[in-house]
C-alpha cells in the first residue's frame, strides 16, 4: 500500500459537492482505497473555467491504496458531473 494526496474540485453548491463526496467514497471503498484523512480547503476561483464553471469547492484526501487500484478510480471519476477536476499524487515514502 502507497499513500496518496488526491486534490478534488467539486462543482459550488451543498448539493453538489454532498453528491460529489459521496461518489468519491463509493469509488474509493469499492476500489479498496482506504481514506485515511479528509481536508476541506473550501470554495475558490479557478484560474480558467472547468466545464462552464470559474468557481470549484476543493477538497483534499489523504489515501493508502495499491497503486494499480489508482487508474479504474480514475477513469469511473471521469464521468461524475460534480467533480470539476481532480489529481493523485504519490507521497514520498
Amino acid at each position: 500500500m502507497r499513500k496518496y494526496d488526491a486534490v478534488f474540485i467539486f462543482q459550488t453548491g451543498a448539493d453538489d459537492l454532498t453528491a460529489g463526496k459521496e461518489q468519491v467514497s463509493a469509488e474509493l471503498a469499492k476500489a479498496d482505497i482506504k481514506v485515511v484523512g479528509e481536508q476541506d480547503l473550501g470554495e475558490r476561483d479557478l484560474a480558467y473555467e472547468i466545464k462552464k464553471a470559474s468557481r470549484g469547492h476543493y477538497v483534499r484526501y489523504d489515501v493508502e491504496a495499491n497503486p494499480e487500484s489508482i487508474q479504474p478510480v480514475e477513469k469511473a471519476l471521469k464521468l461524475k458531473s460534480e467533480i470539476l477536476k481532480f489529481v493523485f499524487f504519490r507521497k514520498e515514502q
